[in-house]
């Protein structure tokens, strides 16, 4: 019972940090995107002028 209960434990907390971890790398490719976004648009901008 113990050894079953310690690796449901284990499993949650991997369960986890891959939620934590697939939240962190959708935010940091929204980041990206909209960082490039930002250079396309300045890079417009020095064109223009």
């Amino acid at each position: 019972m113990k050894d079953c209960s310690h690796i449901s434990i284990a499993g949650r907390s991997a369960l986890s940090t891959q939620n934590t971890r697939h939240s962190y790398s959708s935010s940091a490719e929204r980041f990206k995107r909209s960082s490039t976004k930002l250079e396309l648009h300045w890079l417009r901008k020095k064109r223009t002028q």
